[in-house]
């Protein structure tokens, strides 16, 4: 999709990759499928080797001058999730912290 590399921030790091589309799925079935999806692919990223994760879904209100698709507004669009919200349960524990798309699970209130 791009011929040449986009750079973006993250806190006091950053990622460089180029704007790519492809087919964005969060099951196993195709039901929950984004096709086209347009988002940046990374190859080099900056100052976030302590980070401990195999990738970055971005989940910001704007595009982020990458002209990546807004995933939550992509999800809701595609009739995925009936909400445009998220929402966060963080556990001090590596298996056990949850993210919820398309809304909140009360379980996980505080």
């Amino acid at each position: 999709m791009a011929t040449y590399p986009t750079s973006i921030k993250y806190g006091t790091g950053g990622a460089d990759g180029y704007m790519s589309r492809d087919q964005v799925c969060l099951t196993k079935d195709n039901s929950t499928c984004l096709k086209n999806y347009n988002m940046l692919s990374v190859f080099m990223t900056k100052d976030l080797k302590s980070m401990k994760a195999d990738g970055i879904l971005g989940l910001a209100p704007s595009q982020q001058k990458t002209r990546a698709s807004v995933f939550i507004n992509e999800l809701f669009y595609a009739g995925i999730i009936d909400k445009r919200v998220f929402s966060f349960y963080v556990t001090r524990g590596t298996y056990s912290s949850r993210v919820t798309l398309g809304g909140y699970d009360l379980k996980y209130a505080a």
